[in-house]
């Protein structure tokens, strides 16, 4: 076996490595900084198991979810401590932590030991806060499905967060095994994953001897939570917001992803995880102190999630509108921004020749964030934006899909269309379109 799946179309989750039955496969970060499944020929009895396993290959594997079943909440965490170790609102955290205390599971989740990513399993609540707070780097995965199985199959529970890329890879990995426990699962709002390289780059550049964290809620909840803490070799803790870290300069700049992330399976409704999280950026909680200490999205997928959520008595779940939370979590339902295969080559040279340009040069020449030419409109256009979002507050309501009659629903979905003719970036038009499509299949859904 000398190919397990393209390059192109890996997302180095790792379930091959794990079925491996000869340990003939590693995980190692190929020339541009990514994990990629590596082969030793001289192990390899060609028994294509890792093909078979393969999510990508094989997506009938992944246990299915139904657009029915979606319910959108914001969340928090009721215990400060966890919350305010977490990135957001500490939903993972306290699910954590409460699964932990009951004895009966253990919970594999993402440490980083200041230079990579790694995937554990951890039965302590001691160990807990080594998962907590994000990780903008993609997990080392090796033996983590495997050690996952052999929990489930002695009957303790598990509870598996990760990308989800990483749940489908587990689900495909799990398929028709007999197993005795629980598996409740969590993916993360992911926005792709970079090259290795950039990391080493910015340590490197802040003199650092590694990195501490990614987020930091120290003043607050919100887009100035995004900064890095470098440890430097005396130990000094150095801080640079992502206006000046220039980590985040690759990372939300044109993006140094892996190819697969831009054409990522996953990024999309149903989604493959019972319960998907990620930081409410669209939240409309009139709570400062709220707002401040940090606030989650929280979906529920299937029955199994809701029913878990609602029983869960130190999480506060709530209701808010389809409208205000999912349309600006782009990632949630489409890969952004998309790359033809035919570009790839292309794009790879791309992000070689970016990271050759000095530091210095790069932070102060290349602007933060997706840059993109702007439309002109005309004035009949910037008329209509204004009535339009005066509108439509009017129409979404709460955002409770399920409750809109046929009549409100088709004039809140001509308004949408009225308003992205009026976006004036092409971004925002073509995310627009996408996010009309999946409102439509959802409502669909619910009334069918």
């Amino acid at each position: 076996m000398e190919i397990i799946c393209s390059h192109d179309i890996c997302t180095g989750c790792g379930a091959c490595n794990d079925v491996c039955p000869h340990s003939a496969i590693t995980m190692e970060l190929d020339n541009n900084g990514f994990l990629f499944p590596v082969v030793n020929q001289e192990k390899c009895v060609d028994c294509k198991l890792c093909q078979i396993t393969c999510p990508i290959l094989h997506p009938n594997r992944i246990r299915a979810n139904e657009l029915k079943d979606i319910e959108v909440r914001e969340g928090w965490s009721l215990v400060d401590n966890i919350r305010k170790d977490s990135s957001s609102g500490g939903i993972f955290g306290q699910i954590a932590y409460d699964l932990l205390s009951t004895g009966k599971w253990k919970i594999a989740g993402v440490d980083f030991d200041g230079h990579h990513a790694y995937h554990k399993l951890i039965s302590t609540i001691e160990e807990l806060k080594e998962l907590q707070n994000t990780k903008y780097v993609q997990s080392f995965t090796s033996d983590i499905f495997q050690d996952v199985l052999k929990a489930l199959k002695e009957g303790t529970n598990v509870l598996f967060s990760g990308t989800p890329c990483q749940v489908g890879g587990l689900y495909s990995f799990l398929y028709k095994k007999k197993i005795k426990g629980e598996l409740l699962t969590i993916e993360v709002v992911c926005h792709g994953v970079p090259t290795y390289k950039i990391l080493e780059q910015s340590i490197e550049y802040n003199k650092a001897d590694s990195i501490v964290s990614f987020r930091n809620k120290d003043k607050g909840w919100g887009y100035h939570s995004q900064q890095m803490e470098y440890r430097l070799k005396n130990n000094e803790i150095v801080t640079k917001n992502r206006e000046k870290d220039l980590f985040y300069h690759y990372f939300f700049g044109e993006k140094k992803l892996r190819t697969s992330c831009h054409m990522c399976p996953y990024a999309k409704f149903p989604r493959t995880a019972d319960i998907t999280i990620g930081d409410s950026w669209g939240t409309t909680n009139p709570s400062e102190e709220e707002r401040r200490k940090g606030l989650s999205l929280v979906i529920a997928n299937n029955e199994k999630a809701k029913d878990f959520l609602e029983n869960e008595a130190n999480i506060h779940l709530r209701k808010i509108g389809w409208f205000t939370e999912i349309e600006i979590n782009r990632n949630l339902y489409t890969p952004f921004p998309p790359i033809e295969k035919e570009n790839i080559q292309e794009y790879l040279e791309n992000i070689k020749k970016e990271l050759d340009i000095p530091a210095d040069e790069y932070l102060k020449n290349t602007p933060l964030g997706y840059i993109e030419k702007p439309l002109k409109i005309d004035l009949v256009h910037k008329v209509m934006r204004k009535i339009v979002n005066k509108a439509l507050p009017r129409l979404e309501g709460n955002g409770e899909l399920d409750k809109f009659s046929s009549l409100r629903f088709a004039m809140t979905i001509l308004l949408l269309r009225l308003k992205t003719n009026t976006y004036t970036l092409p971004s925002q038009r073509y995310l627009s379109k996408k996010f009309i499509k999946l409102t439509k299949d959802v409502y669909n859904s619910k009334k069918a």
